[in-house]
Parts: C-alpha cells; structure tokens; sequence
C-alpha cells in the first residue's frame, strides 16, 4: 500500500480496508440470511403437509 498523505484526494489505507471488511460482512451476512430464509420455507412447507395430513385424518374419522 502507498503511504497516505494529509490533504490527499485518496482514501487512507485504513479506511479501505475497513471498508473491505465491511463489504464482507455484508456478503456473509446476507448468505447467512439467505440461508435461515431457505430453512424457514423448508419449515414452513412441512408444516403445511403434516396440517394438510392432520385435515385428511380429521375428514376420514369424521
């Protein structure tokens, strides 16, 4: 890295590379979301078969 200069029109060192770091934390955060997003659909569509095969017993025995 070039050694950053006061009054410089360039972002110091620092500051990139924390920006960097955010952009990160950012990618894994939304692959991290992504992820729970994907379980609660996985959740939530077993949930709608065992409630479709709890009415299917309710509707036989009825």
């Amino acid at each position: 890295m070039s050694e950053w200069k006061k009054g410089s029109d360039k972002v110091p060192p620092p500051i990139l590379e924390f920006a960097n770091q955010l952009k990160l934390v950012q990618g894994l955060l939304e692959q991290a979301l992504a992820q729970q997003l994907e379980n609660k659909t996985r959740v939530e569509l077993e949930l709608s078969k065992l409630e479709a095969q709890k009415n299917n017993r309710r509707n036989k025995n009825g």
